[in-house]
């Protein structure tokens, strides 16, 4: 949707879901409550409430929003860059939204609607909140949940994103695959950092594949090393968590 006299656009755009491989386990047990809630209130018409996401970069915000969008499918989903709504006027941001009075609003980095004032972030955000009359989705980087007392406690839901402790960052990366020696993690992790670490494990067994292979004289040991491969994989997807 196209405004020549502002100049704004919206398109739309595909957004993959994302892989998680088990919700509790890359967010923590108490998280799943808060996603049903969340899904609960978004799928309902008449709320017109607030999400508020907090963690550290790398806790999983944006990668959970991306999860959550493809969980809403009968819903429309309009994402801002927190820049662009901290430029617009209250005039303007209603008027892109006029068409779409049902969708949900998405704000990531929200702490930078106010770019001067960050501790008025939130208020800014509860203001388009009660300009637009729709519920907003809203990740911020710094912050952490508290307690509003001027508005309805069923119009607020809150989490705060961690890093995982040292036992689910354990089983996760063991889970996802990785050699890494578990007695060699003694600090919690960030979902980022344990993909991360996920991705330099498989770059290394995919060098020393390369590696065996070239030391591989016949067929038959060709052979061989394909089918440990194959058996090793197997054994990986198959793996369950007592």
């Amino acid at each position: 949707y196209k405004y020549p006299q502002q100049g704004y656009y919206l398109h739309g755009i595909n957004i993959k879901k994302p892989f998680i491989y088990d919700l509790s386990l890359s967010y923590g047990k108490d998280f799943i409550t808060i996603h049903h809630e969340i899904l609960k209130q978004l799928n309902k018409i008449e709320w017109k409430g607030i999400i508020l996401l907090y963690g550290l970069p790398g806790t999983g915000k944006t990668y959970y929003i991306r999860y959550l969008i493809n969980e809403l499918q009968q819903k429309n989903l309009i994402y801002f860059p927190s820049d662009i709504i901290r430029i617009l006027s209250s005039s303007e941001f209603l008027q892109i939204l006029k068409p779409y009075s049902h969708s949900i609003i998405i704000v990531d980095d929200a702490e930078n609607l106010s770019k001067d004032h960050p501790d008025k972030a939130l208020n800014n955000l509860f203001n388009l909140n009660h300009l637009s009359h729709q519920p907003i989705i809203a990740a911020f980087n710094a912050y952490s949940p508290q307690t509003f007392s001027h508005y309805k406690s069923s119009s607020i839901i809150q989490y705060l994103f961690d890093k995982l402790d040292i036992i689910n960052t354990r089983i996760l990366l063991k889970t996802l695959g990785s050699q890494r020696d578990n007695e060699t993690i003694k600090q919690p992790m960030t979902l980022g950092e344990i993909y991360t670490q996920i991705t330099l494990d498989t770059k290394t067994q995919n060098e020393n594949t390369i590696e065996s292979r070239k030391k591989l004289k016949t067929p038959d040991e060709m052979i061989q090393l394909l089918a440990e491969q194959e058996l090793s994989l197997s054994d990986k997807d198959n793996c369950t968590l007592s």
